[in-house]
């Protein structure tokens, strides 16, 4: 592997304790698959080695990349998210009777909630979540409806994903489970949270060592229990810890790192490290100040026009996947979801194809799995349930792909390459506990060339050649129309925005916004104080009028 000299020490070093800081663009996901490929080559037996993740599309992505440099299949080691690994362990570990339960799926969670609140179950379950993650105390109400969830969950042999966690630290308190694993190696640390933290330092052994990669400037997932603190006292908790940077960007044009670098020194609880472009400067960042929403979404659509030299793209929506018009290079962020709805009718109007993180996720999950639970009991014979089949093989000569695209075929394909071992019952039983941990965001179809309109937070881990961020106004940018709200967080998630761009970074600034049903004037962002002013344009839209009245976006 072609690595850069911090790479190449990050990879090669024999230092127990490792943390290495991986901005955006860094060649993360490559020195994490180096460093796994280099303790199997110094003789690491397998067995010995954890890779964790927290998103199963960069499991996936380590596991495709091990795999081809590796001669036998056998030498695997666990490379997966918190959450497989601790089914993993608790179904080895539990009490012969406990063993077997069932994942409660997001899906299931909505289920047993909206049969005990009219409320929005999504709420709710954030609400559980957060406090089984933190200890947080819920409200009075909340905990009726905990109470009532947690006692169903029982009657239906159920854990849900945070039940997890907390069993399996349990079962590693009363060393029942013991230490593990001699190398573990954990990606996007600095979204962790306490229960993750304590079950990997127990599960480390004794002479073990421990190496994180990640970015605090990137920790944006508080909502869900993950904290920052635990990545910034690693020094102290680790006296012997080792500091690398990986210094060298590869994604972006020069102007972008220089403008996003100093604009997150304006944060406190941070890490000092140095990002230096190997791209050269290119055009600088660009503001557009326009009247309200409408011109905003007038303007998106005139930007992609402009670059791509077309005026009308009815015939190529109609075609999208062979037409020669790039729209996969062009992204819409936002701090919001409502924001997003006028700028993909905008698009539609124009003929441009969108694409957005899928809604219905949790339901083609369910569909999954009940195929193959129905395959199981009755639709395939006993005998071939037995024998030592290729999943692989399995699933094309089943029909479970049929009907699916290309996006969820090849997920469920390279899935199934981790099981391909074993009697046939056991490898379709781990496959969905597997399947069971996708997310909307592992689904998302880079490849398919349509523009990308995402939030910010539902952006990390991608980059596009062209970065449009909208709503750039003070309540939205940063979030101060919540009550709650973080500011060294929504700066982070702006810098996540902003590191997106690969070559173009067009923020807008509508000067009007219909908020709550209410035509607001909102303040251009305060953000716009720490980007250097030296790296930025600004220039004014005036766009004639003709649109239909709107309700608001909240």
């Amino acid at each position: 592997m072609n690595l850069n000299k911090n790479q190449k020490i990050a990879v090669e070093t024999s230092d127990r304790y490792l943390c290495i800081l991986a901005g955006p663009g860094t060649g993360k996901t490559l020195t994490i698959t180096a460093k796994i490929i280099h303790l199997l080559n110094s003789g690491i037996n397998p067995e010995e080695i954890a890779a964790l993740t927290f998103t199963q599309k960069a499991a996936i992505e380590m596991r495709e990349r091990v795999l081809n440099n590796l001669h036998k299949k056998e030498d695997l080691p666990f490379i997966g998210t918190f959450h497989l690994l601790c089914i993993k362990l608790l179904r080895e570990f539990l009490p012969e009777k406990e063993k077997y339960f069932k994942i409660c799926t997001r899906a299931m969670q909505k289920e047993i909630i909206s049969v005990l609140s009219n409320k929005n179950p999504d709420k709710i379950i954030e609400k559980i979540t957060k406090f089984k993650n933190t200890g947080l105390n819920l409200d009075e109400k909340t905990t009726e409806f905990y109470e009532k969830y947690e006692q169903k969950k029982i009657e239906l042999n159920l854990l849900d994903f945070d039940d997890l966690l907390i069993k399996t630290l349990h079962l590693l308190n009363k060393k029942i489970i013991p230490p593990l694993f001699s190398h573990i190696i954990i990606d996007e640390f600095q979204d962790i949270n306490k229960i993750q933290y304590e079950i990997i330092k127990k599960l480390l052994k004794k002479e073990g060592s421990l190496s994180v990669f990640g970015d605090p400037d990137q920790a944006i997932y508080s909502f869900r229990g993950s904290e920052i603190d635990l990545f910034l006292n690693l020094p102290k908790d680790f006296k012997n810890l080792t500091l690398i940077n990986l210094s060298l960007n590869y994604r972006s044009q020069a102007n972008i790192i220089y403008a996003s670098n100093k604009f997150i020194t304006a944060n406190i609880k941070r890490f000092s490290k140095k990002i230096e472009p190997l791209r050269q400067k290119g055009s600088k960042l660009t503001l557009i100040e326009v009247e309200d929403e409408y011109d905003e979404g007038k303007t998106i659509v005139k930007e992609i026009k402009s670059r791509l030299g077309a005026s009308d793209f009815t015939e190529t929506y109609g075609n999208r996947e062979e037409t020669q018009c790039t729209f996969s290079n062009f992204a819409v962020l936002a701090r919001t979801n409502r924001q997003l709805k006028i700028i993909k009718d905008f698009l539609a109007k124009a003929g441009i194809p969108v694409k957005t993180i899928r809604r219905d996720t949790e339901t083609w999950i369910a569909s999954i799995v009940k195929k193959l639970t129905e395959l199981i009991s009755g639709g395939y014979t006993s005998k071939k349930i037995l024998k030592d089949i290729r999943l692989s093989e399995f699933l094309e000569s089943s029909g479970i792909l049929e009907g699916l695209n290309d996006l969820e075929v090849s997920m469920l394909k390279n899935i199934s390459k981790s099981y391909d071992t074993g009697k046939l019952l056991e490898q379709i039983h781990a496959f969905i506990d597997e399947l069971s941990g996708l997310t909307s965001f592992d689904l998302f179809p880079e490849n398919l060339n349509a523009v990308s309109l995402l939030t910010f937070h539902a952006s990390k881990g991608l980059e596009f050649p062209v970065v449009f961020i909208t709503g750039f106004e003070e309540g939205l940018v940063p979030y101060t129309l919540s009550s709650d709200y973080d500011l060294e967080e929504e700066r982070r998630l702006f810098y996540v925005g902003m590191t997106r761009a690969m070559n173009d970074l067009i923020i807008i600034h509508a000067k009007n916004r219909l908020i709550n049903g209410k035509k607001l004037s909102l303040p251009i962002s305060s953000f716009i104080k720490e980007i250097p002013s030296e790296c930025i344009a600004i220039k004014e839209v005036r766009i004639k009028k003709d649109v239909p009245k709107q309700n608001g976006l909240f």
